[in-house]
């Protein structure tokens, strides 16, 4: 697949398309699809002007946009390249993808970008030259130069090569890996699932079992006395009958239930268990930071069994190269946890 191309009368079909601009007024929007081997090169690189206009959709196998992508513009492509800025109300959804200056939104696999300056970026791989605010959300980050206002949520490490700001939030989550977050999500929605429907069978089971309890007495009278008439050949009295069978009734409805109570526990326990399991990932996790740290900069790794953040707040000039999660057992047995540095890179 690819444009159809006329030169000097002659028709053929062109992998690759040259534009100065995609705009309103020139090109339109432009769909040459992803499963595609079109390549859109975009030519206009001035400063003052828009390479994608305002409102456009752009999607290729490929783009290189030389210059500056407007507000609400789109570009899809399985491979990017922006040599300008992006608008903050733009958007940019790429398996890989190099861009100058982000301040707009970028979705996908791996991108590298020279600055970021409060934009927003998804990804599995963030390379990233120097963050002036945004946010990052990513499996592995690295950081050739961090300033301050950031928000960093990264799943497996980040690392920082300089820091020179303040107020920056990182969070490590595991649960952000794709995989793991996937299933941590649909164990978690199963407990609470599991929990809604047991939240009221303690009190139910309480109820039968002191009825079963206050009743067993009359019962145990009432089946000697049918016995009793039986081996008299007297038909027992139908009332004798019917209280049997509710007693009985009510014994099974009982033993049913707290079967199903005990199974359903038993499942939040199995799936506790797989969470647990998944987490453990969290434990090879890491912040990275080769240059002291600055005060009011803000580390946390967080739990999903038990739901817990491990805060550590950095202090001015404090040499602390690697901070991991450790889980720890107290003076009384108990499980904690906690967040210990050190400094060998050698062993990361």
């Amino acid at each position: 697949a690819g444009y159809v191309y006329e030169k000097n009368g002659v028709f053929d079909i062109k992998d690759e398309l040259d534009v100065n601009e995609i705009s309103f007024k020139t090109t339109g929007s432009v769909d040459a699809g992803l499963d595609t081997s079109v390549t859109l090169n975009v030519k206009e690189r001035d400063i003052n002007k828009d390479a994608i206009g305002t409102g456009m959709t752009v999607e290729a196998n490929e783009v290189n946009i030389e210059g500056n992508v407007a507000a609400n513009a789109v570009v899809k492509a399985n491979k990017v390249s922006i040599g300008g800025q992006t608008h903050a109300k733009s958007l940019i959804e790429a398996k890989e993808a190099k861009i100058a200056v982000h301040i707009g939104s970028f979705e996908g696999d791996s991108v590298d970008i020279d600055r970021l300056e409060g934009g927003r970026v998804k990804a599995k791989i963030a390379r990233i030259k120097s963050v002036l605010g945004g946010e990052i959300i990513a499996e592995s980050v690295i950081i050739d130069t961090l300033a301050s206002n950031a928000k960093i949520i990264v799943a497996d490490s980040v690392e920082i090569k300089r820091l020179k700001g303040v107020n920056n939030k990182i969070l490590v989550d595991f649960s952000m890996v794709k995989n793991s977050g996937e299933k941590i999500n649909e164990a978690t929605a199963k407990i609470k699932i599991i929990r809604e429907q047991i939240a009221k069978m303690p009190r139910i089971l309480e109820s039968k079992r002191c009825v079963i309890e206050e009743n067993k007495g009359p019962i145990n009278v009432i089946k000697a006395k049918i016995e009793e008439l039986k081996n008299s050949s007297i038909t027992p009295p139908a009332t004798f009958i019917k209280k049997l069978k509710e007693y009985q009734q009510l014994v099974h409805e009982y033993n049913a239930l707290l079967k199903d109570f005990r199974e359903k526990k038993d499942m939040i326990a199995e799936l506790k268990e797989e969470i647990v399991g998944i987490q453990e990932g969290i434990f090879n996790s890491k912040v990275i930071n080769h240059d002291k740290w600055r005060e009011f900069n803000e580390v946390k790794f967080r739990l999903v069994d038990p739901a817990r953040d491990i805060t550590y707040n950095t202090r001015e000039n404090e040499i602390a190269r690697v901070l991991k999660i450790a889980k720890v057992q107290t003076e009384e047995g108990d499980i904690d946890y906690v967040i210990k540095k050190n400094n060998n890179l050698r062993k990361v």
